[in-house]
């Protein structure tokens, strides 16, 4: 009984022992995303990996292609937001950025104006560090030619905006 006993009491020690690391260790990595926030809070907002793709599967997950749509199709766009804004209050971390889509011809004509097509609002107990975008702009059956598709980020919690462009072509 007194082995039971003494057996359980270790046993116990080194659940604890091993909570205490993994307690450790995650407010370690809670210090870094501390400092990582500081760092893209100090940045210049703007995009990473503005790219056309077959898929798009999770953060950095996608399959990067030509900027080419067959009549019918769809253009598929991701980026990644660079450098938003995270806010801490009240022990929570908040992100809130929306997207306007514009798609013209060579020329000029709008085929696409879409005003906060896409809104990431986040209020989370942890920082979110990998954040993207899907674009998904179908022109249903427009014409063979070049087009342009412009996306402008907006950073509400800094009140900063960014914007880029992509020409793409669709084909017969």
């Amino acid at each position: 009984m007194k082995k039971r006993i003494i057996v359980i009491a270790l046993v116990l020690l080194a659940l604890t022992a091993g909570y205490a690391r993994a307690d450790k260790i995650h407010d370690e990595l809670m210090k870094l995303r501390e400092k990582a926030i500081q760092l893209q809070n100090g940045g210049e907002f703007g995009f990473r990996h503005f790219t056309p793709c077959t898929e798009i599967k999770l953060f950095g997950d996608y399959k990067p292609t030509k900027a080419e749509v067959k009549k019918g199709g769809a253009l598929l766009v991701y980026f990644e937001p660079a450098n938003y804004f995270t806010k801490k209050e009240d022990g929570k971390y908040r992100i809130l950025i929306s997207e306007d889509m514009l798609v013209t011809t060579k020329d000029g004509k709008v085929l696409l104006d879409q005003k906060n097509a896409t809104t990431l609002s986040v209020n989370s107990e942890t920082p979110v560090m990998d954040v993207f975008f899907r674009n998904t702009v179908n022109l249903g059956g427009s014409a063979p030619g070049t087009y342009i598709f412009k996306a402008v980020i907006h950073d509400k919690l800094r009140n900063k905006t960014a914007t880029r462009t992509l020409e793409f072509k669709i084909t017969e």
